[in-house]
Formats: C-alpha cells, sequence, structure tokens
C-alpha cells in the first residue's frame, strides 16, 4: 500500500489503517512486586486512530531503573489477540528498586510505536 497504510486484521475483518495513527497504551498498569516472581498481570493495548483493535502485534518490553539503565528482566514479550491486548503473566524483574517500562509494538516494516508505564517498586534482597 502507498502512502504509510497498511492492511491489519482486527475482530471484525481486515482494516486498513495508517501506520503512524497506531496506540500503544497501557490497559492494567504493572505493580509493585517481588524479585523473581511474577507480578500482577498487566496489559497493553495496540489499536488503529478509530480504536479498531489491532491482532498480531508483537510487544517488547524493555525495563528501566531509576537511573535510566536498562534492566535485564524475563516474559517481557507478547503479542496482540484479536481484541488488540498483549498480556503479560510471567514477567519478572531479579534486582530490588524501582522501575518504569516502555512498551514498544513492531507494526510494519520495521515502524515501531512506543507507550511508558507508571513508576512501579520491586522488594527483595539486592
Amino acid at each position: 500500500m502507498t502512502g504509510g497504510g497498511i492492511g491489519g486484521l482486527s475482530p471484525i475483518g481486515p482494516v486498513d489503517f495508517n501506520v503512524s495513527t497506531v496506540k500503544l497504551a497501557f490497559v492494567i498498569q504493572p505493580t509493585d512486586g517481588v524479585i523473581n516472581k511474577a507480578i500482577k498481570t498487566f496489559t497493553v493495548s495496540a489499536t488503529t486512530a478509530n480504536n479498531t483493535p489491532l491482532d498480531g502485534v508483537q510487544i517488547t518490553l524493555t525495563v528501566y531503573n531509576n537511573q535510566g539503565t536498562p534492566v535485564s528482566v524475563s516474559g517481557n514479550v507478547a503479542t496482540t489477540t484479536a481484541g488488540g491486548i498483549a498480556t503479560f503473566d510471567q514477567f519478572k524483574v531479579t534486582k530490588a528498586g524501582g522501575y518504569t517500562i516502555t512498551a514498544t509494538g513492531s507494526i510494519s516494516n520495521g515502524t515501531t510505536k512506543s507507550t511508558n508505564s507508571v513508576l512501579f517498586n520491586v522488594q527483595g534482597k539486592k
């Protein structure tokens, strides 16, 4: 397609949309947790400008500590379902501290969109 538009799948069938109008958002924000244990399930949505859910968008989480340094985590990749929701239910942080997450969606032809979480804390021995 031309003009930056691509076709995608939604619960109502194929949808044409402009990549630049795709929105990512935390539907359920990450909450405080304990090191090496999955924190409470949280979700990220991918939609068009008209709020049509997008299926098949790979969402990758990059986690930053309070100093802005990326940290190693597990359970940080999920793909949106027909409802446009990526669910993170096995996400773990291995060190205590305060963190934020940048969720990045791979949309099409290398195009990405991102959104940031609220601050959350992970407790345990450092």
